[in-house]
C-alpha cells in the first residue's frame, strides 16, 4: 500500500510539499531534538509555537503531531513564560500604517544602550518595511548621524533601491542636518513621528519588542552578559534574507518563501 503524499527515497521517508521541496520525515528521538535546536540554537529566537512549527517545515523536515508538540514545548520553556509579552492595553480600533508597495515604506528606530559586546557594541539600529515586514538590523557601538548614514545606505539604498518615505523617531540621529540632507538629496520623504502620537511608527515598536523578548530570553539561557551583537540572531525568525545556498537577491528571496 502506498501514501499519495509521501514516498522513500534511499530507504528514507519522505513527504510531499505542495509548496516547497520534499519535507524529511523525523524519528521521535530527532522529532524531540529539532524543536529545541530551531527555538534556541545558534540561530533560535525564541518563536512562539505556531511561528516554530512554520520554521520547521521550512527547513524541510516533518512529523504528524510536529504542532502539538511546538505548542507543548513553549509552555514548557521558563524563559519563553518569564518574558512573555502581556498585552495591557485596552480593544480599540486598528489604525495601520501600510505600504502602497513593497519596500517604499520604511521605518527606522534605535534601541540601547544595553550591556556592552563584542567591539563596544551596545546599540542596535534597524528598519522594517510596513508592506512585507522585512527587518534589518545591524548592532552598532556609537549611534552616531554618519552611523545612521551608513546603515540607510547599506541596509536600505542598495539592497532595495531607494525608498519613497522613511518614518523615524525625534531622535537626533535622524533629525540632524547631514541626515536630513541625505534623504532631500535622495528624495526621500522623511517623516519624523509626533511626539504626542508616537502610536504612528508602532510597527517598528513591535519588531522591537519581538527581538528584545528575544535578547532577554538568550542572555538568561547564557547565564547574562552582552546582548548587542546577539540582534542579528533574534532577528532571525523576522522575514530577513537567508544566507544559504539561494545566492538571488532580497526581493527574489522573500517572494520564493
Amino acid at each position: 500500500m502506498r501514501a499519495a503524499t509521501f514516498t522513500l527515497i534511499d530507504g528514507e521517508l519522505f513527504k510531499r510539499s505542495s509548496s516547497g521541496p520534499y519535507l524529511k520525515c523525523l524519528s521521535e528521538s530527532d522529532a524531540e531534538y529539532t524543536p529545541q535546536e530551531v527555538h534556541g540554537g545558534v540561530c533560535g529566537e525564541n518563536l512562539g509555537s505556531r511561528a516554530l512549527a512554520r520554521k520547521i517545515l521550512r527547513q524541510g523536515f516533518y512529523w504528524p503531531t510536529m504542532r502539538k508538540d511546538a505548542t507543548e514545548f513553549i509552555q514548557k520553556c521558563k524563559s519563553c513564560q518569564l518574558h512573555t509579552s502581556i498585552s495591557h492595553q485596552p480593544p480599540m480600533a486598528l489604525a495601520p500604517t501600510q505600504g502602497a508597495l513593497p519596500f517604499v515604506l520604511w521605518g527606522i528606530n534605535l534601541l540601547g544602550p544595553l550591556p556592552v559586546a563584542s567591539s563596544q557594541r551596545k546599540f542596535i539600529i534597524m528598519t522594517i518595511d510596513y508592506f512585507t515586514k522585512w527587518v534589518e538590523v545591524e548592532p552598532l557601538a556609537k549611534i552616531t548621524k554618519e552611523n545612521a548614514k551608513q546603515f540607510i545606505w547599506k541596509n536600505i539604498v542598495c539592497r532595495f533601491e531607494i525608498p519613497a518615505t522613511s518614518i523615524t523617531d525625534n531622535e537626533t540621529q535622524f533629525t540632524g542636518k547631514s541626515f536630513t540632507k541625505m534623504c532631500e538629496y535622495l528624495k526621500i520623504n522623511l517623516r519624523h513621528t509626533d511626539v504626542a502620537h508616537s502610536q504612528t511608527n508602532v510597527q517598528i515598536k513591535v519588531t522591537n519588542t519581538t527581538i528584545l523578548k528575544g535578547l532577554k530570553t538568550r542572555v538568561e539561557e547564557a547565564g547574562g552578559g552582552a546582548v548587542g551583537g546577539r540582534a542579528p540572531q533574534c532577528s532571525m525568525g523576522l522575514p530577513h534574507y537567508r544566507k544559504n545556498s539561494y545566492r538571488g537577491n532580497p526581493v527574489q528571496s522573500l517572494l520564493r518563501d
